[in-house]
């Protein structure tokens, strides 16, 4: 991609015009910003300006990726245990019904570990292959979003994060000189959030209609009070640039907060999965020892 650029930019295109035949590889905001920017002769301080953004994009996946991991971790060690658990236990002696005296779900040997184990790896795989064909396929990304950010604990920080990106998208796209409208849609967009970005034509029309920017975040009702509170005093001083970008600066910080108490939240949830099953396994271990006294105490009769 860069040496067709290189290409385009020594025959004499303008920026503008090479990125053209090259817009399905770079996402919206990156389009529009550099094409003002052209305009207005400040492209190299906008393409500084992008890079650190989608850097920052990239350290925070990251920083995501390397805080899940240990729960993730956990998680597939507890089901590697569990199915384990139940292979050795189709080894133990059977009873008179032909089945181990112990058993983990009525399950017990070799089959039934692994379809135990299966079971929830199709479910794991199962619940993100119909996510991305919500999204992507059937086009539903602001329904399934909309619905994730109801989710205690993980929409909080979904949507921290995504108000961050959004604060970030309007400070570049208003610096730059992108009319609000699109300034507006395109910082929706560069949320990622399926849920913000099908609020961005609705926040576009309430702005041509010459309302006031904090005006249309408030009937997204995706932005908590203090939020819209900040831009709407940022409008009557002339500042939302600057109070965009410290909102900005602010929500990424609360976001890695919020990110670090659901991986949290995650290890605790599997600690508590593997604990629940411990707890199973020895009472059904106790109800499977007192079962034949108490068949015994019945026969004998009162």
């Amino acid at each position: 991609i860069a040496r067709k650029l290189a290409d385009r930019l020594l025959e004499g295109e303008s920026f503008k015009q090479a990125l053209r035949e090259e817009r399905d590889r770079f996402p919206p905001l990156f389009l529009t910003l550099s094409a003002v920017a052209e305009d207005t002769g400040m492209l190299p301080e906008v393409l500084r300006e992008l890079e650190e953004y989608f850097e920052l994009q990239v350290q925070l996946w990251k920083k995501f990726l390397s805080m899940i991991a240990w729960p993730a971790i956990q998680f597939v060690l507890a089901i590697l245990v569990m199915s384990l658990l139940i292979w050795i236990l189709g080894m133990m002696p059977r009873g008179a019904n032909g089945k181990p005296l112990i058993t983990v779900f009525g399950l017990y040997g070799g089959t039934h570990a692994v379809m135990f184990f299966m079971g929830w790896a199709l479910f794991v795989v199962g619940v993100g292959v119909a996510y991305w064909a919500l999204k992507e396929v059937f086009r539903s990304g602001g329904m399934v979003d909309s619905l994730l950010l109801q989710v205690p604990v993980i929409g909080g920080c979904i949507r921290t994060f995504a108000i961050g990106r959004f604060s970030t998208g309007m400070a570049l796209t208003m610096e730059a000189g992108v009319p609000i409208t699109e300034a507006a849609r395109l910082s929706m967009y560069a949320t990622g959030n399926g849920a913000f970005d099908s609020q961005g034509k609705k926040m576009a029309s309430i702005l041509k209609e010459g309302q006031p920017l904090a005006t249309a975040l408030k009937e997204t009702t995706l932005f908590p009070e203090d939020y819209v509170s900040a831009v709407d005093n940022a409008e009557e001083s002339g500042m939302e640039p600057e109070v965009f970008r410290r909102l900005a600066e602010q929500y990424h910080e609360n976001g890695i907060r919020a990110m670090r108490f659901l991986a949290m939240a995650a290890g605790v949830l599997v600690w508590l999965l593997v604990a629940a099953m411990i707890i199973y396994f020895i009472a059904n271990l106790i109800m499977q020892i007192v079962q034949p006294y108490k068949e015994a105490f019945d026969m004998l009769g009162p």
